[in-house]
C-alpha cells in the first residue's frame, strides 16, 4: 500500500507577478520532496500562472482586496475540504488570517518576505504601527516555524 503524501496549503494573498509569487513559482517548479503542494490565491496572474504550469491551485477570496472575514472564511473552507497536514503562509496577512481561521493540530508555518526599517510603510502611522507590531507578536505564537527570505550576501 502506498500512501499519499502529505499536504501543504499555501496561502497567497496576492494576486500579482510580484516577488512572492516568484518565490512561490520558483518553489513549485523545483518541489518540496515528500510533500504535495496546493496554493490558495486570488484570482489573476499568479493563479494563472500556476495553472499553466500544472500546478495544483485554488482560486479563493484571500487578501486585503477581499477582507479578513472573507479570507478568514476561505482559509477554514480549505483547511475542511483538503485536510491540510500544514498551512504555510506567505506576507502577514495571510499570517493573520491563519492564526484566527486554521484549526488547532494544524501545522502553521510562515515565510516572511520583507521587513520595512519604518512600520509606518505598512500601516501608515505610529500609532497604527504600534497596534499591528502588537498583532503580529500574537499571530506568531500560533506558527511552528517561521522562514526568511533573503538576499544574497554581499562581499
Amino acid at each position: 500500500m502506498v500512501l499519499a503524501a502529505p499536504l501543504a496549503l499555501w496561502v497567497i494573498p496576492v494576486a500579482d507577478s510580484g516577488g512572492v509569487a516568484r518565490h512561490v513559482r520558483d518553489v513549485l517548479r523545483v518541489g518540496i520532496p515528500g510533500w504535495r503542494v496546493v496554493v490558495a490565491c486570488p484570482p489573476g496572474p499568479l493563479a494563472d500562472d500556476l495553472h499553466a504550469a500544472g500546478h495544483p491551485v485554488v482560486e479563493a477570496q484571500i487578501g486585503p482586496h477581499a477582507g479578513l472575514p472573507a479570507s478568514v472564511r476561505a482559509v477554514r473552507r480549505l483547511c475542511s475540504s483538503l485536510r491540510p497536514s500544514i498551512v504555510h503562509t506567505h506576507l502577514s496577512y495571510a499570517d493573520v488570517v491563519a492564526a484566527i481561521a486554521v484549526p488547532r493540530g494544524i501545522k502553521l508555518v510562515t515565510t516572511e518576505h520583507g521587513l520595512a526599517g519604518d512600520d509606518t510603510v505598512y500601516h501608515g502611522t505610529s500609532a497604527k504601527s504600534k497596534v499591528m507590531a502588537g498583532v503580529h507578536t500574537a499571530r506568531l505564537k500560533r506558527f511552528a516555524a517561521a522562514i526568511a527570505v533573503s538576499g544574497q550576501p554581499r562581499p
